[in-house]
């Protein structure tokens, strides 16, 4: 099917008048909705600068869409810094890459269901998409400090997360991918 719908709701901190989210290029091909705050982004904003780049806002979320946009997606990684978890949507491939801060404080759940693949930031917002369901056995396996080493699963039946520092990518509702 290859379409995509992204929405936002914005607690603003930084830039209380701009910012709106989801933010896109000009031809509509690139897109991005952010949750969380790039702690670095005035030093990477004035480097951009520095090579050109012009912004309309004063929002790290404008600053993490131009370093994706300039940089790419592996190398913006590397380069900010914060609490963030992200869905950075390419047209041309078809691809959303859902990508998670290196410690894992902005939450980033998805579930894949029937060729289609649901992501928030949190398990209420899944409940507009379908029933969730508590997965005892894991429930029980967190009470009992078990946890999940590889940080993927969650207390739901089949929510999963993706693990701190990790990025998912999915194409034509599926996941093709997952790597830290």
């Amino acid at each position: 099917n290859g379409k995509i719908n992204l929405g936002m709701r914005r607690l603003s901190i930084i830039d209380l008048a701009t910012g709106q989210q989801p933010i896109h290029n000009e031809d509509r091909r690139l897109w991005t909705v952010f949750n969380g705050e790039i702690y670095n982004f005035v030093e990477l904003r004035s480097e951009l600068e520095r090579h050109g780049r012009r912004f309309h806002t004063r929002s790290d979320t404008e600053v993490l869409f131009a370093l994706l946009q300039d940089l790419g997606l592996d190398e913006t990684l590397r380069r900010i810094r914060g609490m963030f978890a992200f869905a950075f949507h390419d047209g041309s491939s078809g691809i959303t890459h859902l990508c998670r801060d290196r410690y894992g404080i902005k939450p980033l759940l998805y579930v894949p269901r029937a060729g289609v693949v649901t992501f928030a930031s949190e398990a209420k917002a899944l409940t507009a998409v379908g029933c969730i369901e508590v997965d005892q056995v894991l429930a029980l396996m967190a009470l009992r400090t078990l946890g999940d080493k590889f940080q993927s699963r969650t207390l739901f039946r089949g929510v999963r997360q993706v693990a701190p520092g990790s990025v998912v990518s999915v194409r034509n509702g599926k996941v093709i991918g997952c790597c830290s």
